[in-house]
């Protein structure tokens, strides 16, 4: 009993910080968006320095007044410890107008993957003047993640990620081009847990506030036309403040169309039609991946069983009435979800759900579902 009182306790506090969200559709034409993607060149063009740097990761919002600088290219070098047995320490020495203004160290690798490593480091301001006046840690050493990526895609991709103005998008820290390597650093914030370790440690209380803060990420990225392309809850970072991010923008787009046929990602997550490779509404390709994660975070089963996304594929797809989305009716693919894996869900759960599920073919967009999602799991 006292558990369940501390999860309406939590639920309650939970909702009373989320702001409301947003009714505003998404803009008929890309080109009336306010924010444009500045073009990079990666021969002579600087890259704008993030003015983000307050220590305290529920500080680091994309919102800080304070006006961005010119970053130049940053020096590389090897230092002399060997750590986690990789043999010299790599470090990236920031610089402005030819002086240093601080440095980044890379200590133990996370991963790889397609789009680069990453791994934990360690940020530190040198004393500069420019330092002081943004009030940054100086010489204080302070534990981040670092993505290092070959090419400038990572630069491309990071200037796309700082377009979206949202707190539960994760902040760059610093955003350089390495000269020396032909490398792209991402430097940011670190964080405790993605959600897929988050619920199989038994850590994550309330899953539909956490679904709500990603959707939220997702409606401003699509109030600026831009898809972020791979929704699944490896990409869901929660922090060691309890805060939510989105993260992983390396194949985002921003769109100048909202139908394509080249999907991104990860197979596993995509919509039938993506997986069929036929043109698909990029947007309501992502409220299809966004109910699929919020299904496998809500009801751990489904998470656990490694064929129940092609299952699910399978049973969307096969022969039916052709009137219906996904050949189903509705209420039929919510019950199929409940009977097949053996799971209870609510009824309005379920329909909602079944309309993600079927987001091709419903004529809404995000927001109209972001705000029964938030009536649904009773989000005031």
């Amino acid at each position: 009993m006292h558990l369940f009182n501390t999860q309406l306790l939590l639920w309650a506090l939970y909702s009373l910080l989320i702001p409301p969200i947003s009714s505003i559709p998404i803009p008929e034409d890309p080109d009336s968006t306010e924010l444009q993607v500045p073009q990079y060149d990666h021969e002579s063009t600087l890259v704008p320095r993030n003015a983000l740097a307050a220590n305290s990761l529920l500080e680091n919002r994309n919102d800080d007044p304070r006006p961005a600088s010119p970053i130049a290219r940053c020096g590389y070098q090897f230092g002399s410890k060997e750590p986690s047995g990789v043999k010299g320490e790599k470090k990236y020495v920031m610089k402005e107008g030819g002086k240093e203004y601080g440095s980044v160290r890379l200590q133990h690798k996370l991963g790889s993957g397609n789009q680069g490593a990453v791994w934990e480091g360690v940020l530190k301001y040198y004393p500069t003047s420019k330092n002081k006046g943004m009030g940054l840690p100086i010489l204080a050493e302070e534990p981040v993640a670092v993505k290092v990526g070959s090419g400038g895609r990572g630069i491309d991709r990071g200037i796309l990620q700082r377009q979206i103005v949202s707190p539960y998008v994760l902040p760059l820290k610093e955003l350089f081009w390495s000269e020396n390597t032909r490398e792209s650093v991402q430097v940011m914030p670190r964080g405790l847990y993605d959600l897929t370790t988050a619920l199989e440690k038994g850590l994550v209380i309330v899953v539909a506030v956490i679904m709500l803060r990603v959707g939220e990420a997702l409606l401003a990225a699509h109030h600026q036309w831009i898809v972020h392309g791979d929704i699944k809850p490896d990409n869901i970072l929660l922090s060691h403040y309890g805060w939510t991010y989105l993260i992983d923008w390396d194949v985002a787009k921003k769109l100048t169309e909202r139908i394509e046929t080249r999907p991104r990602g990860q197979y596993d997550y995509y919509g039938p039609e993506a997986r069929n490779k036929e043109p698909y509404d990029a947007f309501k390709e992502e409220v299809f991946e966004f109910t699929l994660t919020w299904l496998e975070a809500d009801q751990p089963p489904f998470m656990q069983n490694p064929d129940f996304r092609d299952d699910l594929y399978n049973w969307l797809t096969a022969p039916g009435d052709k009137d219906t989305a996904a050949g189903r009716t509705y209420a039929g693919i919510a019950d199929h979800l409940g009977l097949k894996f053996g799971v209870y869900l609510s009824e309005s759960k379920k329909h909602l759900m079944a309309k993600g599920l079927c987001a091709q073919q419903e004529r809404f967009d995000l927001p109209v579902f972001l705000n029964e999602f938030r009536r649904v799991n009773m989000i005031i």
